[in-house]
């Protein structure tokens, strides 16, 4: 799988559908795993020079915790390629893992960021045009 629209579409979908509940159970499940790979590559990649995103510091794993959260919570959107590093700014600022989740959430759907992350990128051509 992509990581991008493709996912947050798969979940979507997974989410809208009529069938059981077991199939959509898997799909979001499907879902999370191409969004965990993702996440775990692209986490490596957000603020390296920062100690605290360092192998050793702690916030790769948190940052990686709330991206998938986020996934899950927002269907819709699920995760896509940079979104770690408006999450990753609430991590240094000091916050605790769930509030850090918590703010990325407010932020992405206060400020409309979300339209910036699902499918057509309604949001970045709005800001663009």
């Amino acid at each position: 799988g992509s990581c991008g629209a493709s996912t947050s579409t798969t979940v979507m979908s997974a989410a809208t559908s009529t069938t059981t509940t077991a199939a959509a159970t898997t799909s979001i499940a499907e879902v999370r795993t191409v969004a965990r790979s993702c996440i775990s590559r692209d986490v490596g990649r957000t603020f390296p020079s920062y100690r605290y995103f360092s192998d050793s510091g702690g916030g790769k794993t948190a940052l990686a915790n709330i991206l998938l959260a986020y996934a899950t919570y927002a269907p819709n959107v699920g995760y896509v390629q940079g979104m770690s590093f408006v999450a990753g700014v609430f991590l240094l600022l000091g916050c605790k893992e769930e509030e850090a989740f918590w703010l990325f959430a407010a932020t992405l759907k206060e400020y409309r960021f979300d339209t910036f992350y699902v499918d057509g990128i309604p949001g970045l051509k709005r800001h663009m045009y």
